[in-house]
This record gives C-alpha cells, structure tokens and sequence, in this order.
C-alpha cells in the first residue's frame, strides 16, 4: 500500500506552487500567453528539463521542475478561462 499523505501536506505543496507562481510574475509580468502553442512551448520546455532534472538524481531540481510545470499549467489554464489566448 502507498503512503497516504495528509490535507497539510497536500495544502504546503499548493502553497508552494503559488509562491513560484507569485514569485514568476513578479520576475516576468502578467502578460498572457498569446496562443495554444506558446502554452504548448512553455510547458514542454519545463518537462524537458524536469526529465534532464530526474536523470540528474537531483531532488531539489526536480522538486524546482515540478513546481516549474505545475506554474506553467495553472497560467496556461488560466489565459484558456479567460479567453486571452488566440485560436
């Protein structure tokens, strides 16, 4: 059986994905992605280097890519909901 994890754990990793979010766009601004494809470009780059992060045995970085891809997505989802992105 798999080790469950707790409502706080599962809470502190969303609150970690928020900060780099929060951190992001401070870095590079609230401009929205300007099509499907740039979402599609950003969030495979971040896999790539979440994979080259894995095969490094390097859990920080792996830990940074997660939350790198998990950033990428929730902007992603949230230019889709608001209708920013080109189709």
């Amino acid at each position: 059986m798999r080790t469950q994890l707790s409502n706080d754990q599962i809470q502190d990793g969303i609150g970690k994905i928020v900060d780099k979010l929060y951190k992001r766009l401070n870095q590079k601004g609230y401009g929205t992605f300007s099509s499907r494809h740039e979402i599609l470009g950003v969030i495979t780059e971040e896999y790539k280097e979440f994979i080259d992060a894995v095969h490094s045995k390097d859990r920080e970085n792996i830990k940074e890519e997660i939350m790198d891809l998990a950033v990428g997505a929730i902007f992603g989802l949230v230019c889709l909901d608001e209708n920013t992105v080109e189709w």
